[in-house]
């Protein structure tokens, strides 16, 4: 069985990459400012790579096909990347 595909992991693997690169030059390690990379980058991604790829018969089904876009453990990467923007946000605010 197979939980992710290589679109969706290489998408991950460019938001982390970004993230920590930022998070290098801004000098921080903290996740919920990584998460707060990770998550706009992964979540742009997966929505400009859906809608290159949408098929004009896709009325519906564009925002959630896994061979439309990017999935990990059968989750739509835009889906994960808004969820990784939230929670970083909400880890932030609670440790200031």
């Amino acid at each position: 069985m197979i939980i992710f595909n290589l679109v969706g992991l290489a998408m991950v693997g460019i938001g982390l990459g970004a993230a920590f690169l930022v998070g290098f030059f801004a000098g921080t390690t903290n996740e919920d400012a990584l998460m707060l990379v990770l998550g706009p980058v992964v979540f742009a991604c997966d929505v400009v790579y859906r809608l290159k790829h949408r098929r004009p018969t896709d009325a519906s089904q564009w925002l959630y096909h896994p061979r439309r876009g990017g999935q990990l453990f059968f989750c739509p990467l835009w889906a994960l990347g808004l969820f990784w923007m939230l929670l970083g946000t909400y880890r932030l605010v609670q440790s200031a």
